[in-house]
């Protein structure tokens, strides 16, 4: 059964937030729609946050309440090896670290300090600004502005110690005792971002995100080279490209080892395995026209959430010229259901769709946050912000 985004988020609201009243909403609430995230203005950023409405100077534009990561190594990665059996595992205490996990770079701290912050709501879309450097974009024209106060970044953060009043508290604690609460599942601290100066209504927000980090990216600029692989292509580059290839194709001309297919692909009622139920479906049950399901792909936004693996079987072109194939769907391993044909040894064939459904991926481990030597730097917290019994770092 097709399920929309907003069902998806409704039901993941469900599971996982207490149930409110109104009335303890609109006296305990913040709003969270000041900022809507779109592709940033800045280029190869990804995307940025965006002020949905006029935001005065000093007020609110986002609270977030932070997770707690307590040691920052506990992101490090390290090679993958594998046992006698062929089992993976890693070596912590034999090998060297090969770089950090991506959450590294949407958390706050501090360089005196093993403890990581990391945002829980929208405020990890806001991009870095300053006016140390050439940043293009939004941040490029406040910095062209001729007063001192509206260049640069146009947010800071500051402690949520007026909202979340366990932050108060939480800042006179020891790593230890903020450890402590931590393994008992305890949160207590939140950031607020608040603006700088006057911001409008489709401005770009940004942080600065500190000399360091910034030392930091310029170095990496400086000293990275993509991977000299030949077999590596990108996804722009395969997307752009627009051709997914047959069996027969791929045997003459095979896709690099970094690129699989993938579809847009959701489950219709029944289709999940369940013991308790007699199915009485055949093979041939499971071979049928994807067409409504190639249509619900057209310009979806949010694919990613019914991506499946999948192969391309055949390519034909329709009487108008468009390209239509056949394809088969393979079970999807972080669904957490199997499904009826998976279990039954069954073959999940679509036909007559077009490329709406077909996307490419890159194959496991092989993604750009996977690469050697990619960015990683935390948002640095200001000195005179970060308490001084915080800074534990040899």
């Amino acid at each position: 059964q097709n399920v929309s985004g907003q069902a998806i988020a409704h039901q993941l609201a469900l599971n996982s937030l207490l149930p409110r009243s109104m009335d303890w909403i609109l006296s305990e609430g913040k709003c969270l729609d000041n900022l809507i995230a779109k592709k940033s203005t800045v280029s190869d950023a990804g995307r940025g946050a965006f002020a949905q409405r006029f935001i005065p100077k000093g007020g609110s534009i986002v609270i977030a309440p932070l997770l707690h990561i307590m040691d920052y190594t506990t992101t490090f990665m390290y090679p993958l090896e594998f046992d006698e059996d062929g089992k993976p595992y890693v070596d912590e205490e034999e090998d060297e670290p090969i770089g950090k996990q991506l959450i590294t770079n949407y958390c706050f701290s501090h360089d005196q300090s093993t403890m990581l912050l990391c945002p829980q709501t929208n405020a990890i879309t806001i991009n870095h600004c300053s006016e140390r450097g050439d940043f293009d974009g939004d941040c490029s024209r406040y910095n062209e502005n001729e007063n001192d106060g509206m260049r640069g970044a146009n947010a800071e953060i500051r402690w949520a110690d007026d909202w979340d009043t366990d932050t108060k508290t939480w800042l006179k604690k020891s790593i230890k005792d903020i450890t402590r609460l931590v393994k008992k599942g305890k949160r207590g601290l939140s950031l607020e971002v608040v603006a700088k100066r006057d911001i409008f209504p489709g401005d770009e927000v940004f942080l600065d995100y500190g000399v360091q980090w910034e030392e930091d990216w310029n170095n990496h600029v400086e000293s990275w080279e993509p991977p000299s692989d030949e077999d590596y292509v990108s996804i722009k580059e395969m997307t752009d490209a627009g051709v997914f290839r047959t069996p027969e194709e791929l045997e003459i001309d095979p896709y690099p080892s970094n690129i699989m297919t993938a579809c847009f692909y959701f489950l219709e009622e029944g289709e999940t395995f369940d013991p308790d139920v007699e199915d009485d479906t055949y093979a041939d049950d499971w071979i049928s026209d994807g067409s409504e399901i190639a249509a619900e792909a057209s310009g979806i936004d949010l694919r990613n959430i019914f991506i499946w693996p999948c192969n391309v079987l055949s390519r034909e072109k329709d009487e108008n010229g468009v390209d239509i194939y056949e394809v088969e769907i393979f079970q999807n391993n972080s669904d957490e259901d199997e499904t009826v044909w998976f279990v039954k040894n069954y073959r999940r064939i679509l036909t007559n769709v077009t490329k709406d459904i077909l996307k490419f991926r890159t194959t496991r481990y092989t993604n750009d946050q996977h690469l050697p030597g990619v960015f990683r730097s935390f948002l640095r917290i200001p000195d005179e912000m970060f308490p001084e019994q915080w800074k534990d770092r040899a």
